[in-house]
């Protein structure tokens, strides 16, 4: 039975690579992944002492200057914070785990767009083989449907292939996540401290790689506390039980500090976190839907998935609630949709982790249905499974390759900069193509404008001295532009039918005004 399942794993794994593989868009680089491909391309010891990256007191200081500033600050805030050439701020202030992997691949000579975010792939069936094994090891008297199911449910669920098939770092979180929890699970079943320090550990590597990761070592402590008799019971005094969680603490420094010594020493670490704060405070755009919203809409996105993934979710926390095995997975997959009532991010990556989790734990339970021993339960579990794989994989799959053969504004965006010289002059465009004229084109002088800037301050901007002739903007910003200047605002060029914020896309001239020599 063991030999028939790796077989069926192979063959699932070997069909994800040929659906999804040809999936991975080979547009260029736009926004995050332009600036996390910039960022990967510095190397790995740029990224390893965060070159040029600014002092945290001074960013600090630049941020509570930001926060008393207008909003109309915020691009020379950008600008400013660019023009550093901060790494750090190329990643996002995430820690730079994952610009390493870009790194490799840099170095071992990949170049093509569809390439880096293919590779992703690579992680995944490394994260699906991890699941695996970590379950045989973890639930050795349970029947194999469970490890089974859990594989594959995740090789084919579309929100860790959307991850898988673009430039984020979640795609290393969730491998890591999946590390961490079964490190976590072997310490519960064992009560082995060396598993605790080294999920520990493994969540200090996680941590410099997505701010997210704090929810794992909350997990840690949930699952502790809600096992506490047995905790007690091994550390008999409040001395030893201190010592203990004093070395799982410093599991996680040894750990952020193997793989980002800076983040340490200069706490860079905390720049991530400071920037979370200031988005959720300042910006207040960190979570634009609330949480039953989200959920609705990704149900409605991926019923095959998540349909399966709810009930079977469900259903582990009320047949496994007993087992300590199982405690880790389940508190983590608690407190992240705890986090989801506040952080409604719309980003699929970002759920990775989460329905990992739930793949874990619908395998689980399915494992739990199967002990029954009644014929119609485990038909059951077969359909729902074979629905779900090959339901979600028919959708995933069409739907990926509606984006793979998009044309996406920013294609319009490179066309128009390379067919037109700028003679050293500055371009004014949306503040998003930034990146990916930054990262193809990083000579190229750009400035962004933010949403938020009132057209009295565009139209100075794009009519001062060294400004470009043409203004690429949306039909809303180029009739007030063309009201703001009348009779110099000529020449309207389309360029794309659907712009970021929803308009049609153009470059207009601005002609120079009465006894201005021309640009």
């Amino acid at each position: 039975m063991h030999k028939l399942s790796l077989v069926l794993l192979v063959l699932a794994a070997t069909a994800i690579l040929f659906l999804y593989g040809p999936l991975a868009a080979n547009h260029p680089f736009y926004y995050d992944e332009a600036d996390y491909m910039w960022a990967g391309k510095q190397g790995v010891v740029a990224n390893s002492i965060d070159r040029n990256g600014i002092p945290f007191t001074e960013f600090v200081r630049k941020g509570l200057e930001l926060s008393r500033a207008g909003s109309g600050q915020r691009q020379s805030f950008s600008q400013y914070i660019r023009g550093t050439g901060d790494i750090g701020m190329y990643r996002h202030y995430h820690g730079p785990v994952y610009a390493y992997w870009l790194a490799i691949l840099h170095n071992l000579g990949v170049e093509q767009e569809q390439l880096f975010r293919g590779s992703g792939l690579i992680l995944h069936l490394l994260t699906a083989a991890l699941m695996y094994f970590a379950m045989l090891r973890l639930f050795p008297d349970m029947p194999l449907i469970g490890p089974l199911v859990a594989t594959l449910l995740f090789l084919a669920h579309r929100t860790a292939l959307t991850a898988a098939t673009i430039v984020t770092q979640h795609v290393i979180f969730t491998l890591l996540t999946v590390a961490i929890l079964a490190a976590f699970s072997q310490y519960f079943r064992s009560l082995a401290p060396r598993w605790a320090y080294f999920g520990m550990a493994l969540t200090g590597v996680a941590l410099a790689t997505v701010e997210t990761a704090v929810v794992l070592g909350g997990a840690f402590g949930l699952a502790w506390l809600i096992d506490w008799r047995r905790q007690f019971a091994q550390f008999i005094s409040w001395g030893q039980r201190a010592a203990f969680l004093g070395r799982c603490l410093l599991s996680v420094v040894v750990g952020i500090f193997v793989v980002w010594p800076v983040g340490i020493l200069q706490l860079n670490i905390l720049k991530g976190y400071l920037t979370l704060v200031y988005i959720a405070v300042y910006r207040k755009t960190f979570s634009p839907i609330g949480p039953l919203e989200l959920l609705s809409m990704k149900f409605m996105v991926a019923p095959f998935e998540l349909g399966l993934l709810l009930v079977g979710t469900l259903l582990a926390f009320y047949l496994l609630r007993k087992q300590a095995a199982a405690l880790p997975w389940l508190t983590f997959t608690g407190l992240f949709f705890l986090v989801l009532l506040k952080v409604t991010a719309p980003y699929t990556y970002y759920y990775a982790p989460l329905t990992t989790s739930m793949c874990v734990l619908t395998g689980l339970a399915a494992a739990e249905i199967w002990w029954q021993q009644k014929l119609y339960a485990r038909v059951l579990v077969c359909v729902a499974v074979a629905v779900s794989v090959i339901g979600g994989t028919v959708q995933s799959t069409r739907d990926l390759a509606i984006h793979t053969n998009a044309h996406p504004p920013h294609f319009a965006v490179l066309d128009f900069v390379r067919s037109h010289p700028l003679g050293g002059q500055t371009l004014y465009l949306p503040y998003q193509f930034v990146p990916t004229l930054h990262y193809y084109l990083p000579d190229l002088k750009v400035a962004g404008y933010d949403m938020d800037w009132d057209l009295k301050r565009l139209t100075s901007e794009v009519t001062a001295p060294g400004a470009y002739e043409r203004v690429l903007c949306e039909d809303k910003i180029c009739a007030a532009l063309a009201d703001s200047l009348p009779d110099r605002v000529t020449d309207r060029q389309f360029l794309h039918p659907l712009g970021v914020n929803g308009g049609i896309f153009y470059s207009v001239r601005i002609l120079p005004a009465s006894g201005e020599q021309p640009k």
